[in-house]
């Protein structure tokens, strides 16, 4: 048995969110460490490693739309 999505600081805000950007057939997990573009993040599922899009690095403006 995993983490439960609660316990990441998962609420219906967020879960509101997903859903207003078509997103719920993604999987939720939250970013617990970061080295350079990698990231370590943790669902339900327990502890996957992460990268950035070439996309989503292209538009980013800000390291504030980073995750």
């Amino acid at each position: 048995m995993g983490i439960k999505k609660e316990n990441l600081g998962y609420d219906n805000f967020f879960e509101q969110a997903r859903i207003d950007l078509g997103l719920e057939n993604f999987p939720v997990a939250r970013v617990i460490s970061q080295q350079r573009d990698n990231y370590k993040v943790i669902n339900q599922d327990g502890e996957l490693f992460a990268k950035i899009t070439g996309k989503q690095m292209f538009l980013a403006s800000f390291k504030e739309d980073y995750p």
